[in-house]
């Protein structure tokens, strides 16, 4: 089968369309709030690793995020599928008003704990869960394929502005105020995207089972019944698309690969730097995610989308093999760490286009849970592994050949090879099945 050849439009044709201006305000609404969480997810982070200073603890929050759309990724899509995406908006976003509520009720009558900050984490991912499939299905239906490319970087870009200014936002607030201010701004914003979705001028009729917005799985009376059809129909389209699977396959080495970056990179820096060195390497890294969020918008894609990602994700294990032998110069690190954030919204944005221009529009829901089963389940492999690897093997073994974040830097080095090693062998395969 061979990936659709399509003109892709460009930012200005985009915005005459109606459709895109709805889609344009639904995302500016989320990525207010987003920002914001973005903010208080480096706020816990950083509480996380002073109450524990353990790389275990540290990285189970970030697998304890992965776990939810893993186990209730299946339930959820089909009853996006074949259900109001309005309705799965509002849920989602008020679900995270309400946590977040609770949690600044802890905080005030009494101390946030680690444990708390665990239970969140679930709470918010599983609620995200709803939220995001909502909102990329919401795009397929009211942007034009030929934007996509735009639709896909313009979220992508959003992403990236708040890594650049959350970090230092979060890196100043906490300095002359506590966490629980933060959780406040961050509860305030979630009313944005809920006061959004119920005014909005977006005919949500578009996305109703007669338009193909939301089809039921026949013959199936139950929640857990559907799930299990669910699963099944997405994996066996996958399976029966060979570019489809061998995509899956290097999104999955890229995922374990770079999770096992990510539940190591902070702890890295705090090691080897400081509060402030950090703050700044992540805000460096958004300016590099925006910069590549710019481009793909602008841009457009290619008619290739499989090609970028090959490229990226191969160009994101060279940029972790520097990493990884810079430890001792923190400038270069920083800009290798740039280079990685540049290339993420490519690989991304390049794979969601991908994904929407092959599957059937009314099984997207499902095709995203299967896949999400799949590729997500790449992190909680990487970050149950590589904090107790990294504490009881490389940090004894190369702390005193390499000095302090020695193991640190070895576990960076190491993910960026085997990601290159990945690229290398299903890049043919790929290439061949389109």
């Amino acid at each position: 089968m061979s990936q659709p050849l399509e003109q892709h439009g460009g930012v200005a044709e985009a915005f005459r369309s109606r459709g895109f201006r709805g889609f344009f305000f639904l995302w500016l609404s989320e990525f207010l709030s987003s920002f914001a969480s973005e903010i208080t997810r480096f706020a816990y982070g950083v509480l996380i690793w002073k109450q524990t200073g353990s790389v275990t603890s540290f990285a189970l929050a970030i697998l304890l995020s992965a776990l939810p759309p893993l186990v209730f990724g299946p339930l959820i899509a089909p009853l996006i599928d074949r259900n109001s995406k309005r309705l799965a908006l509002l849920v989602g976003f008020a679900g995270l008003f309400a946590a977040t509520g609770v949690l600044i009720a802890f905080n005030h009558f009494g101390e946030v704990t680690t444990p708390h900050l665990y239970v969140y984490v679930i709470v918010s991912s599983l609620l995200l869960e709803i939220v995001v499939p909502a909102l990329l299905v919401s795009m397929r239906f009211l942007v034009a394929p030929r934007h996509l490319s735009v639709a896909t970087g313009m979220t992508q870009s959003g992403m990236a502005v708040s890594k650049i200014a959350a970090p230092l936002a979060g890196a100043a607030l906490l300095t002359f105020c506590d966490f629980g201010t933060i959780l406040i701004m961050d509860l305030v914003t979630f009313a944005i995207p809920i006061i959004y979705v119920i005014f909005a001028p977006i005919d949500w009729q578009v996305m109703t089972p007669e338009t193909g917005g939301g089809v039921p799985l026949r013959g199936h009376s139950s929640v857990f019944a559907s799930a299990f059809a669910s699963i099944k129909e997405g994996y066996t389209w996958i399976k029966n698309d060979h570019a489809c699977t061998t995509l899956t396959a290097l999104l999955f080495i890229n995922n374990v690969f770079s999770g096992a970056f990510v539940a190591v990179f902070t702890p890295f820096l705090l090691t080897v730097g400081s509060l402030e060195i950090l703050s700044k390497t992540n805000a460096l890294a958004g300016v590099g995610a925006l910069i590549g969020s710019v481009i793909v918008t602008i841009w457009g894609g290619r008619r290739r989308e499989s090609s970028l990602v090959l490229i990226a994700v191969g160009l994101t294990g060279l940029a972790g093999c520097a990493i990884g032998i810079l430890k001792a110069y923190v400038f270069p690190l920083m800009l290798f760490a740039t280079l990685r954030a540049v290339l993420a919204p490519v690989i991304n944005s390049s794979s969601h286009v991908f994904w929407m221009k092959r599957t059937p529009i009314h099984m997207q829901s499902r095709i995203w849970a299967a896949r999400r089963m799949i590729v997500w389940g790449a992190f909680p492999i990487a970050q149950s592994v590589v904090g107790p690897l990294t504490e009881r093997g490389f940090a004894p073994f190369f702390d005193p050949i390499f000095g302090v974040g020695g193991g640190l830097a070895v576990v960076i080095f190491c993910s960026g090879l085997l990601q290159i090693l990945g690229t290398l062998a299903l890049g043919d395969r790929l290439k061949k099945a389109l």
